[in-house]
């Protein structure tokens, strides 16, 4: 009975730790970037440009200054922030560019976290032919401070080396937004890529529908919808955390009960020997019910045990972050492209207070339950008992 109650009450355990574990994975990228929503606009298949060279991302076009100001006047909306990203698809290898701000006042969220992520060289001046570069592709090509290389016909020199901490909305290299601007032809202040940050009041599916409502071919980005991208099994789980919890919860408490029941049959017959040697029922109850609470308490402790060995398992394995914001690429090009696989595994954790919670949990939930399954049966005589048993 022990292991069984152990079984049952894991179950949940384990299902809550999956579905926060999932909640974090996604969220992890925008915990990086400092932002909820990220905002683009994609064109259609009969509006993909014809021509090569410096261009827009088929996924990001130009989002207007009035509509950053919609998006910014937003309820719930605490700051909005633009950026640049470009593709390069002419002669020689592919690569992304992008633009940020260089206003020492600018928002450190989005792709503007570069300015702390540099670890050689130093960031760009501003309206300077000047980039820095994520630290793998520099590696692969062998840029380093103070190379030289040729960007849409202009020559740029390499003045910093950054090392990125998410690839939300990643580029092989940065440079300043308005150098960006001129590159992609974008008028002033034109972006193509918004990153939102939200009070705490705000509930981020809300926000998001507005903004997809307002912007014509516009897509956000949420942790939410990188739930979805993981699968069903993630979307359920964080998505859906609480349903799932109840439900797990319903399934344990089922089991639990026909272990009980099942332990309770057995000791039918003990019971009523106890009672034709003068024991009152009382006594038996109380007896039968403490024999049984002792066993949910081990149960409980076996389920920490059984929940960590999961926990250990799921952790183990990594997950591969869908390429969701401005990184697909053409299938020719995507070989040429020099940045790691996002990939992250999960965090399983049980929290401080369920760990003694479910051990007190089995102990109180098989004690009661045995103790209503013995005061049902409180009228049958001694030996209806024994012949029952």
């Amino acid at each position: 009975m022990v292991t069984g109650l152990g079984m049952a009450l894991a179950l949940p355990l384990l299902l809550d730790a999956l579905g926060r574990g999932f909640l974090d994975l996604a969220r992890a990228p925008f915990e990086k970037v400092g932002a909820q929503l990220i905002v683009q606009r994609g064109v259609t298949g009969s509006a993909l440009p014809k021509e090569m060279g410096i261009m827009l991302p088929y996924s990001a076009q130009v989002i207007t200054d009035a509509e950053w100001e919609t998006v910014s006047a937003m309820d719930g909306v605490t700051s909005v922030a633009g950026f640049v990203q470009l593709w390069n698809l002419g002669a020689g290898r592919f690569y992304t560019l992008g633009g940020i701000p260089l206003d020492p006042d600018a928002a450190l969220i989005g792709p503007g976290k570069v300015r702390d992520w540099i670890i050689a060289g130093r960031m760009p001046r501003p309206g300077e032919a000047e980039a820095v570069v994520e630290r793998h592709y520099a590696a692969f090509f062998g840029l380093k401070p103070g190379t030289r290389f040729d960007v849409g016909g202009t020559p740029f020199t390499v003045v910093g080396i950054v090392d990125l901490k998410s690839q939300v909305g990643s580029s092989n290299l940065y440079l300043d937004v308005d150098v960006a601007r001129r590159l992609g032809k974008l008028g002033a202040n034109e972006v193509n890529q918004l990153y939102v940050t939200l009070s705490a009041s705000a509930l981020p599916e809300g926000v998001r529908e507005q903004i997809a409502a307002s912007l014509s071919s516009g897509s956000v980005i949420s942790a939410d919808g990188v739930l979805r991208m993981l699968g069903g099994i993630a979307q359920t789980l964080g998505g859906l955390r609480s349903v799932t919890l109840v439900g797990s919860s319903a399934i344990a408490l089922g089991l639990i009960a026909v272990l009980v029941y099942g332990t309770w049959i057995e000791r039918r017959r003990d019971g009523a020997v106890l009672a034709a040697l003068g024991w009152s029922r009382r006594t038996i109850h109380g007896h039968l019910a403490a024999e049984v609470a002792v066993q949910g308490l081990l149960g409980g402790l076996l389920a920490l045990a059984f929940a960590g060995v999961g926990m250990a398992v799921l952790s183990s394995f990594d997950f591969t972050l869908p390429k969701y914001v401005g990184t697909e690429l053409p299938v020719s090009s995507a070989t040429d492209t020099v940045l790691p696989p996002l990939r992250l595994g999960l965090t399983l954790t049980v929290p401080a207070w369920s760990m003694a919670f479910s051990p007190l949990l089995g102990a109180t939930l098989a004690g009661l339950l045995c103790w209503m399954f013995s005061k049902r049966n409180k009228r049958e005589s001694p030996w209806r008992r024994l012949k029952a048993g």
